[in-house]
């Protein structure tokens, strides 16, 4: 029993990232002290920054201006302290921010003019929204990525940001108190009890200042020597930007940054000279997610999020807002201690996706709620899963740059989100001050949802890299992103055996040839797979069209699809000489250039799709039928369509793709869209042959009465008819087949000669005209073939209701 709990708490111990934490030592444990003690100060402002101003009877527009100045002087201070940190020393500079701190907790404590505080604000270190927008964070996060090795990153950092929710509570809470405490003191006013408050924000910094001295050598910057091998400098993924050419003109830019290049001179010509274009190129997009992800923050931080609530219940005392804001903060540090283990399991994109999308929900119908306790719920959902993506965050930005280069990255990622965050409060201050509070909420929201979808589409196939050398000497591989296909490749037995969605480098010399055995399988499959799905919705509108030039086309296409068919299994018979050096490299033989064969093979299949969804188009326009019916119409013949969104996915992805460096891994996105696309034509052709089958259970198609437009004015009653589908023609007899009339139909609908696979509406002019024609075009009595005399009025459907003016559906 003893045993059996000592392996749980063992388990627990190394699951929950403890063990990785005490393995990094002391200079971590300073570093996640330091910053909850810093964030105990931050949690202290979010609580009455807001109510401060508000209290000194500033407006909600010097409000929002306030923080936004703020955070563009925490912009400037940050990137001045981190792109100098590395030269200057890293404790140094994090004991000068500290000593800022002081001061303008200081000055906070002391005055109550706007300017003095505004100017102390953004020369010295102050949190106006309860965020750590400062210079310290970047800097702390590049040290621990220094210290901690690629396995024990996310354990740390997710400590890192837990224990600083921690102190974020215990600041919001001890805030509530003092102020109420102060408050009800005789001689205590309102100001006097923020006062006090501030002066805590100062001695926060004074312990800050001592933490710092007692950091050792190892959290300073090593300098990287230019003889270091290339292997320990590992890039994160080549040519990101697209598949990129073998030539020598690009073989340049994917030299590792550490491998000095003969034109590059010594000269640092911007902030980004230091890092590498390989870094930038991955940088640049996850900096716009970034920057989109601060802005809606920025109108939303927590101290705006408690003065909306102050300002929507009334009778809500700041003690109550205190515990409310203090409880949020410790689910969050409750949640993001799950951050280590999720992101080990789901990957580091997938976690900080699917951790942060609930609380952009939250956010986005939190001024929906009515009531306090809903109001709470939606807050508490909002911070318990607001944090969950910062651990992660910091492990993917230390994973795709360099040690070199992290805390020149992590201080442009953080002046950046700081610089984005500025403009949030201004305008929540303005929609403030005009009563439209709820607007900056419902903006802040929908903008955190599309920074998580973008983040998710942009990263989720990217395979992450260390720098760093494990004890074995060898390279670590953080298997935090997977392909799609290694999520799928486990479905089906072919894709599995040949090692779709693992790396070229990991396969034996057996699997790659299964590999590639699978990739010839699959170039047969695919043509005729998505060719037979489209004859067969030709083939649909030929039995629809009368007019020639229609039916001329019709052919013209299915001529052209049987062609390119054709032309495509003759390629891929002599696409390599002989015939299996498709599969086994290690024969003599030779190939043509397939990626380029490909490509070009591609256009006849995107143009035979755009011309079948646009054949039936001027047919379905002609109809004289109602709009609605027409748009009916339109629907049921171009279900087909669908296929032409899945060939153009797999189009573009074919083509950004870097099949050549790795053929089974990034192959996996291209098998599996060659898989969807002849699926989604093959059910698209199947869906409008199964309307009929409602009829048979009983179900009314069609409910709808209308009167078809006669060619002439003042048309008489024998050219109105129910909307019915039109019958199929009998296979051999070329005449409809009568179909009896369900007892129990509604009588809006003609169930007389009713059932058609096609499923189409049809409408009705006048029955003599009508007979006569059916009767030329199929050589039969129109009467016998309804079961009865055609002068006795009885409907014939007609796709077109007018004769004599080419009818183009029969």
């Amino acid at each position: 029993m003893a045993s059996t709990i000592f392996v749980k708490l063992k388990w627990l111990y190394r699951e929950f990232g403890l063990k990785s934490l005490r393995d990094t030592g002391k200079d971590s444990w300073i570093i996640i002290f330091s910053r909850c003690t810093r964030m105990l100060a931050y949690g202290t402002n979010s609580l009455i920054m807001a109510l401060f101003f508000s209290a000194l009877d500033f407006s909600d527009e010097y409000i929002g201006l306030f923080m936004t100045l703020t955070l563009i002087g925490d912009v400037l201070l940050s990137l001045l302290l981190t792109l100098i940190a590395d030269r200057v020393g890293r404790r140094r500079v994090l004991t000068a921010g500290s000593v800022l701190m002081v001061l303008s907790g200081a000055t906070f404590a002391l005055s109550d003019n706007f300017w003095l505080l505004l100017f102390a604000a953004v020369v010295g270190v102050i949190s106006a929204t309860g965020s750590d927008f400062g210079p310290f964070r970047a800097i702390e996060e590049s040290t621990l990525s220094h210290l901690t090795t690629p396995t024990t990153r996310s354990d740390v950092l997710s400590w890192y940001v837990t224990i600083a929710s921690v102190g974020s509570a215990i600041g919001t809470e001890v805030s509530g108190r003092i102020v109420e405490s102060l408050r009800a003191r005789d001689g205590w006013e309102l100001l006097d009890a923020y006062h006090a408050v501030f002066w805590l924000y100062s001695a926060m910094g004074t312990v800050n200042v001592i933490l710092t001295l007692f950091l050792s050598d190892k959290c300073e910057a090593t300098k990287v020597s230019e003889k270091e091998p290339v292997e320990e400098s590992e890039i994160l993924l080549d040519e990101m930007g697209g598949r990129g050419s073998e030539d020598e003109a690009n073989e340049d830019d994917r030299m590792p940054a550490s491998q000095p290049r003969q034109s590059e001179t010594p000269q640092k010509k911007s902030m980004f000279a230091t890092i590498s274009k390989e870094t930038r190129r991955i940088m640049y997009k996850l900096w716009f997610l970034l920057v989109v992800d601060s802005l809606a923050d920025g109108m939303c931080p927590y101290s705006l999020t408690v003065y909306y609530m102050d300002r929507k219940f009334d009778n809500i005392r700041k003690s109550t807002l205190g515990d409310i804001l203090s409880s949020a903060y410790i689910l969050s540090s409750i949640s993001t201690i799950f951050a280590g283990p999720l992101a080990r399991r789901l990957g580091l994109i997938n976690t900080m996706v699917f951790t942060h999308l609930p609380s952009s929900a939250a956010v986005l119908f939190f001024p929906v709620a009515q009531g306090l306790v809903l109001t709470v719920i939606l807050f508490f959902l909002r911070a318990g899963f607001n944090n969950m993506d910062q651990a992660p965050r910091a492990a993917f930005i230390a994973a795709v740059v360099k040690p070199e280069e992290r805390t020149a990255v992590m201080g442009i990622t953080s002046m950046l989100r700081t610089l984005a965050g500025a403009a949030g409060p201004s305008v929540t201050g303005l929609l403030a001050g005009s009563d439209r509070f709820w607007i900056a909420f419902v903006v802040a929201g929908s903008l955190r949802i599309c920074y998580d979808l973008g983040l998710w589409a942009l990263f989720i196939n990217m395979k992450l890299y260390a720098h760093e050398e494990n004890e074995a000497g060898k390279t670590d591989t953080i298997a935090s992103q997977r392909n799609l296909a290694d999520e799928e490749r486990n479905e089906g037995i072919g894709v599995h055996s040949a090692g779709v969605g693992r790396h070229w480098v990991e396969l034996s010399i057996p699997y790659q040839m299964r590999n590639l055995k699978f990739q010839t399988g699959l170039q047969f499959f695919y043509p005729g797979a998505v060719t037979f799905p489209k004859l067969s919705i030709v083939c649909l509108y030929l039995r629809i069209f009368t007019k020639k030039r229609y039916r001329y086309a019709a052919y013209a296409i299915c001529a052209i699809l049987v062609i390119n068919l054709i032309i495509l299994w003759c390629f891929d018979f002599a696409m390599c000489v002989p015939f299996r050096y498709q599969w086994n490299k290690l024969i003599h033989g030779h190939c043509i250039d397939q990626n380029a064969l490909f490509t070009w093979i591609s256009i006849p299949n995107l143009v035979t799709d755009v011309a079948i969804l646009a054949l039936p188009l001027p047919v379905i326009y002609q109809l004289k039928c109602t709009r609605g019916q027409k748009v009916g119409v339109t629907i049921t013949v171009l279900t087909g369509s669908f296929g032409i969104i899945t060939a153009i996915v797999r189009f573009v992805i074919f083509l950004t793709v870097p099949l050549a460096k790795d053929l089974s891994y990034y192959g996996a996105r291209v098998t599996i869209w060659t898989t969807v696309e002849p699926g989604v034509y093959l059910i698209a052709a199947c869906l409008p042959s199964l309307r009929p089958l409602l009829s048979y259970f009983n179900v009314p198609v069609e409910s709808v009465r209308s009167r078809c437009r006669s060619s002439k004015k003042g048309s008489s009653k024998g050219n109105s008819a129910d909307i019915v589908l039109s019958p199929r023609l009998d296979s051999i007899s070329g005449h409809r087949p009568v179909f009896p009339k369900p007892e129990d139909s509604p009588p809006a609908v003609s169930y007389e000669g009713e059932i058609d696979q096609r499923g189409l509406v049809s409408c009705y002019r006048s029955t003599t005209s009508l007979d006569e024609e059916v009767a030329s075009s199929h050589g039969g009595d129109v009467g016998s073939a309804h079961g009865g005399d055609a002068a006795s009025g009885q409907a014939v459907d007609q796709a077109v209701g007018e004769h004599g003016n080419g009818d183009d559906i029969r």
